[in-house]
């Protein structure tokens, strides 16, 4: 093994066979450009793991959602199955789930933007994908939100009819989704009740209902899970348990492990609490859409908002107004 410190040069490139970029590369990095224009194969850890893990896959993209939708149908899965999450963080990075790929029957993939730009070459789609909805990110990176959008899309574009696509009946993009043409079976999940015709689950009083072949029924109940988890949850638990369903999961199973729902860092976190003073760490927050969600679960005239970081060139005016409502 050769060791090439400090830079790049491009003769490096030219003399190898395999560039594996770091998913905080953009396609459009000058290396990346130059490395597909001589024909050299480029791949990411995600790219890697969607073209070795040999069983089922459920993959999730969006924007806001996705690490507690991907934690969350891992725990439904769990009741039947030897499942994983993969991606997105240290402690589940896909490399580290890929070597005990033959102890594992079903991989949750997390599957952000920046993982999806190298995708055109990966064969395998995943049996599952969903999206859980759409909000402006990363335009720093993709440029417009259009751009963004159709990154996302890669996650699905090679599904084929017998897979399955679960999408946000709710969200202004799924009909942008949908003019893609996906090859799969599209489901549905909302807050509202969905149109005849469609098949997926919806929420009404406190119940979640399964649309399908023309009849509905109720599936899970769901008691005191906003008091406990928060509103903006519902939209989490209706994406984690319809893509657990169609992973394989009974409603039965779904239902049984709602009550023991894992709490995820850094996502609307209680890190500290006493009569006086209360501490939230919500530091995935890292669009205006997510700070919002927030401020409105937990906000009040007494309470102190953190907030900054890097500039992604997003549109703030919808936080200016919120934030000082609340």
């Amino acid at each position: 093994i050769a060791l090439k410190l400090g830079g790049h040069r491009k003769e490096d490139i030219k003399h190898t066979d395999v560039v594996v970029a770091n998913p905080d590369v953009s396609v459009k990095n000058p290396f990346i450009r130059y490395a597909l224009r001589l024909g050299k194969r480029v791949e990411n850890e995600a790219t890697i793991f969607f073209s070795l893990f040999p069983a089922k896959i459920v993959g999730v993209t969006g924007t806001r959602g996705k690490t507690t939708t991907t934690a969350w149908t891992d725990h439904f899965l769990k009741a039947g199955f030897r499942s994983a999450i993969a991606g997105n963080s240290t402690e589940h990075q896909f490399l580290k789930v890929l070597d005990r790929a033959g102890k594992l029957d079903v991989a949750v993939a997390e599957v952000p933007s920046f993982h999806l730009e190298l995708f055109d070459s990966v064969r395998r789609a995943p049996d599952v994908v969903l999206v859980t909805n759409i909000y402006q990110d990363h335009l720093n990176r993709h440029g417009t939100l259009r751009q963004y959008a159709l990154t996302k899309a890669k996650l699905f574009e090679r599904q084929t009819s017998d897979q399955h696509l679960a999408l946000n009946a709710d969200d202004v993009w799924t009909r942008f989704f949908l003019r893609q043409r996906p090859r799969a079976r599209v489901w549905f999940f909302s807050m509202r009740s969905l149109p005849r015709g469609t098949q997926g689950i919806f929420y009404r009083n406190k119940a979640v209902y399964f649309q399908f072949d023309g009849r509905k029924e109720k599936v899970l109940e769901l008691g005191d899970f906003v008091a406990r988890h928060g509103e903006h949850n519902l939209y989490n638990l209706l994406a984690g348990s319809l893509a657990a369903y169609l992973a394989g999961a009974s409603w039965f199973q779904i239902q049984r492990r709602i009550a023991s729902l894992p709490a995820v860092p850094f996502r609307q976190q209680v890190v500290f609490k006493s009569r006086r003073l209360t501490i939230i760490n919500d530091t995935t927050a890292t669009s205006p859409e997510g700070c919002i969600a927030a401020v409105k679960r937990f906000a009040g005239p007494r309470t102190i908002l953190i907030a900054g970081g890097t500039d992604r060139q997003l549109d703030f005016r919808q936080w200016g107004k919120v934030v000082p409502r609340h």
